[in-house]
């Protein structure tokens, strides 16, 4: 188990703690590569679930003595899709105003099945299940 503060960016791009500078314990399950970022992927007490850290946000870390077993429910496999696939908190319907130039994209991203509606001749709506968080407005961004 390691204890860490875990710092985000300002508006001036300047790295400050989050939830107050408090030091939280995490219980590391494993190291992921995830587009060029390296994460770690553990049971956070604070969040009372499986959730990841980019590791370039944590300082500083300690090592501590107590160990907590691992939650028996915990599959690296199916977590890792879940996080960065943009499903690890509560799932909302949403529909996203896209120019069909990013059709393939989208269909890589959400597959075939996903459901999509043409609007007028340059832009389509698929419509998708997704945790409304951070992650969500990263992957939007991304292939925008």
């Amino acid at each position: 188990q390691v204890s860490l503060v875990y710092y985000e960016y300002n508006v001036r791009k300047g790295l400050v703690p989050k939830y107050g500078g408090e030091r939280f314990p995490l219980l590391p399950y494993a190291m992921l590569y995830n587009e060029d970022q390296y994460y770690v992927l553990g049971y956070s007490n604070h969040h009372r679930k499986t959730s990841t850290f980019r590791v370039d946000g944590m300082r500083p870390t300690i090592l501590e003595d107590s160990v907590v077993p691992r939650h028996t429910d915990f599959d690296p496999a199916d977590d890792t899709v879940n996080i960065f696939s943009m499903y690890d908190a509560k799932l909302q319907q949403v529909e996203l105003l896209c120019e069909n130039r990013v059709m393939n994209d989208v269909i890589d991203r959400l597959g075939e099945d996903v459901h999509t509606k043409s609007v007028a001749t340059k832009h389509f709506i698929p419509t998708v299940e997704v945790s409304v968080n951070q992650t969500l407005f990263t992957r939007t961004f991304h292939i925008s």
